[in-house]
């Protein structure tokens, strides 16, 4: 089984992601995207990063390298002409990966797809800020013990969700958020610790 890992080839957390792949029987195979990612879709298959990607199982998207979208003159100040060039370039660029990992969904597992990334865009340092200022704040949590979920106080109470990215690339399965309290409460009781 081959492992697709969508990030920089040097940063050190795609390294040990990869170690941890074969760790548990597989190959992982860091598709470096700062480069050309030179993204490849065909009736015979698809290629990215220079690789055929016809044998991979599963996917995890850490980075997709998307290229500056600002271009600055050698004094420092932004070059309006280089900087609409340079955002049209990422953007056909992020396009590219988008329309790839779409297709490569369809036949198998890929763990943080462009679809979710809008539901990623609060960390954990913005949430902080957000209630700080008193601004109102989704009430989920996410935990690496699901069972510290159900003993949450106050307004984050019950809330969360985790799965190992190892068990999603190898299980593939739709998560929907629950709609009420009740729902997130009895959805973290249920949670593998």
């Amino acid at each position: 089984m081959r492992v697709g890992i969508v990030g920089p080839s040097d940063r050190e957390e795609m390294i040990r992601l990869a170690i941890r792949v074969e760790e548990r029987g597989a190959e992982g195979v860091i598709l470096d995207s700062r480069k050309n990612p030179d993204i490849r879709i065909g009736p015979d298959g698809e290629s990215a990063c220079g690789v055929d990607l016809s044998e991979f199982s599963s996917f995890y998207v850490a980075d997709l390298g998307l290229p500056s979208p600002v271009a600055r003159r050698g004094d420092g100040e932004i070059d309006r002409e280089a900087s609409a060039a340079a955002l049209y370039a990422s953007r056909r660029q992020l396009a590219a990966w988008n329309a790839l990992l779409s297709r490569l969904e369809t036949r198998c597992a890929v763990v943080n797809p462009f679809r979710t990334h809008e539901l990623h865009s609060l960390k954990p340092w913005e949430t902080a800020v957000y209630n700080r200022m008193g601004l109102p704040v989704p009430v989920t949590i996410a935990t690496r013990t699901p069972a510290h979920c159900s003993r949450r106080t106050g307004r984050n109470r019950g809330n969360g969700y985790t799965r190992g990215w190892w068990e999603a690339a190898t299980t593939p399965r739709h998560i929907f958020p629950p709609r009420s309290s009740r729902g997130r409460g009895s959805g973290c009781g249920r949670a593998p610790s």
